[in-house]
């Protein structure tokens, strides 16, 4: 799943998202992004993608943690990634990339949010 392009009005330098996702032992997330930055000749399309780490908020301190599958595949749980201490940027795009090995048994995703911050 690739989404559009959000371009944001001022330069950011921090991006969250997160979105809840289905998904049984067989099945793998990634998420990746790449970001435009401001008055560049470069296309967003032409950046490379950079791997997010899933993570959870720990009083204050960011940790890499991606949430354990659910051996049925029907529960939903909350996936995360905080991207901190990015160049300023004015546009953002993401991918989450859905592995697994029975298509009959594909992550299902919902919820899905892209937010732009300033640290």
């Amino acid at each position: 799943y690739v989404c559009k392009k959000l371009v944001v009005s001022r330069v950011s330098n921090a991006l969250k998202i997160t979105f809840d996702a289905s998904r049984d032992e067989s099945c793998d997330l990634e998420l990746y992004y790449r970001l435009e930055k401001p008055n560049s000749a470069t296309s967003i399309d032409n950046e490379l993608w950079v791997k997010a780490p899933f993570n959870v908020d720990v009083d204050g301190v960011l940790q890499n943690k991606t949430p354990d599958p659910d051996p049925s595949g029907t529960v939903y749980s909350s996936y995360e990634s905080t991207i901190e201490g990015l160049l300023g940027f004015v546009g953002v795009q993401c991918k989450i990339v859905m592995k697994g090995g029975n298509a009959a048994k594909c992550p299902k995703i919902k919820n899905f949010r892209m937010i732009v911050l300033d640290e």
